[in-house]
Protein backbone atom coordinates (compact mmCIF):
# COMPACT_ATOMS: atom_id res chain seq x y z
CA UNK A 1 0.00 0.00 0.00
CA UNK A 2 1.55 3.31 -1.25
CA UNK A 3 1.53 5.63 2.03
CA UNK A 4 -0.12 8.06 -0.23
CA UNK A 5 -3.52 6.05 0.24
CA UNK A 6 -3.20 5.58 4.00
CA UNK A 7 -5.57 7.86 5.88
CA UNK A 8 -5.36 6.44 9.30
CA UNK A 9 -4.10 3.71 11.92
CA UNK A 10 -5.52 2.59 15.15
CA UNK A 11 -3.99 -0.19 17.25
CA UNK A 12 -6.70 -2.79 18.13
CA UNK A 13 -6.36 -5.26 21.02
CA UNK A 14 -9.42 -8.17 21.41
CA UNK A 15 -10.16 -10.24 24.17
CA UNK A 16 -7.79 -12.91 22.88
CA UNK A 17 -5.13 -10.60 22.06
CA UNK A 18 -5.15 -9.30 25.73
CA UNK A 19 -4.77 -12.59 27.08
CA UNK A 20 -1.69 -13.38 25.28
CA UNK A 21 -0.23 -9.69 24.90
CA UNK A 22 -1.18 -8.91 21.41
CA UNK A 23 -2.50 -6.63 19.68
CA UNK A 24 -3.18 -5.54 15.74
CA UNK A 25 -2.48 -2.76 13.91
CA UNK A 26 -5.22 -1.64 11.40
CA UNK A 27 -3.96 0.73 8.41
CA UNK A 28 -6.83 2.44 6.69
CA UNK A 29 -6.72 3.49 3.12
CA UNK A 30 -8.30 5.49 0.71
CA UNK A 31 -10.80 3.29 -1.45
CA UNK A 32 -12.58 1.56 0.85
CA UNK A 33 -12.74 -1.61 3.85
CA UNK A 34 -11.81 -3.49 1.32
CA UNK A 35 -8.23 -2.04 0.56
CA UNK A 36 -7.73 -1.59 4.81
CA UNK A 37 -4.35 -3.61 5.67
CA UNK A 38 -4.71 -5.40 9.43
CA UNK A 39 -1.59 -6.56 10.62
CA UNK A 40 -2.28 -9.36 13.69
CA UNK A 41 -0.13 -10.48 16.35
CA UNK A 42 2.24 -7.94 17.41
CA UNK A 43 3.62 -6.84 20.58
CA UNK A 44 1.91 -3.47 21.33
CA UNK A 45 5.47 -2.08 21.12
CA UNK A 46 6.41 -3.15 17.80
CA UNK A 47 2.37 -1.71 16.76
CA UNK A 48 3.12 1.44 18.30
CA UNK A 49 6.21 1.63 16.59
CA UNK A 50 5.02 0.82 13.07
CA UNK A 51 1.96 3.37 13.65
CA UNK A 52 4.66 6.24 14.27
CA UNK A 53 6.61 5.28 11.59
CA UNK A 54 3.58 4.93 9.08
CA UNK A 55 2.44 8.12 10.24
CA UNK A 56 5.60 10.25 10.54
CA UNK A 57 5.77 8.94 6.46
CA UNK A 58 1.81 10.07 5.89
CA UNK A 59 2.87 13.32 7.59
CA UNK A 60 5.86 13.64 5.37
CA UNK A 61 3.49 12.95 2.51
CA UNK A 62 1.10 15.98 3.07
CA UNK A 63 4.47 18.17 3.87
CA UNK A 64 5.87 17.64 0.37
CA UNK A 65 2.47 18.41 -1.53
Amino acid sequence: IPFSRVQHCEIIKGVIDNMIGLVELRIFTAGGSSSDLVIPGLTPDVAFALKEHIIGKISDDDEEE
